[in-house]
């Protein structure tokens, strides 16, 4: 993951914009996948403390919490994915 953002924490942030607006019904285990790829690089220690991954990676939480995976009862699916 670290090759696709590449340490720019605005870049990953205007990247992840689209993803906000997908229903939870729609939150397929692909874009899941793809937002646990991102949540675990913005957890990096090299982050611990900054504002912008700290609140990406809760909105991913966020996110993830309101997917249909998730609110079905799959919430290894949802959160391992």
């Amino acid at each position: 993951m670290s090759a696709g953002i590449s340490g720019d924490v605005d870049g990953a942030a205007e990247a992840l914009e689209p993803i906000w607006a997908i229903p939870g019904d729609h939150r397929i285990t692909g874009i899941l996948v793809r937002a646990a790829q991102v949540r675990r690089y913005l957890s990096q220690p090299v982050f611990h403390g900054a504002h912008l991954p700290t609140q990406l990676r809760e909105r991913i939480e966020d996110f993830t919490r309101a997917s249909a995976p998730y609110q079905l009862g799959n919430h290894q699916l949802a959160v391992e994915a």
